[in-house]
């Protein structure tokens, strides 16, 4: 049979001597959003769209994949809480990470992101 070759993005050579072949799929970083489409607390909300309005304008170019991931969502639920101990807070939102595919790292909260856009540091946080 024909087999078709791997995209330009994918190393089969694991540096073994065998035959046998493993792929490993190069991820590109994104930043990961976690948020609640249901809250009680009315100020989670605008800091949410206040938040996703910042990271859009400043990636008009699309060079950094950005994920919203609804932490109220059943399916998210296992997901959600992994992010909520890697970032070491529970029930908080929006919260911010940074995913390169092989770990998770908490960037920070909303007033974090805030303040890094005041301060003019948020443009680097597009460098993942």
């Amino acid at each position: 049979p024909m087999v078709a070759d791997p995209p330009s993005d994918v190393d089969t050579n694991d540096g073994s001597s065998d035959d046998e072949e493993i792929l490993i799929v190069s991820h590109k970083p994104k930043l990961v959003m976690l948020v609640t489409l249901y809250s009680g607390n009315r100020e989670i909300m605008p800091k949410q769209k206040r938040a996703q309005l910042m990271f859009e304008s400043l990636n008009k170019s699309g060079q950094v994949p950005m994920e919203i991931l609804d932490g109220s969502d059943p399916t998210n639920r296992s997901m959600r809480n992994e992010l909520f101990t890697i970032a070491g807070v529970r029930g908080e939102y929006p919260l911010f990470f940074r995913d390169d595919g092989r770990s998770c790292s908490y960037i920070g909260n909303f007033e974090t992101i805030e303040q890094m856009e005041e301060s003019g540091t948020l443009p680097g946080i597009l460098s993942l």
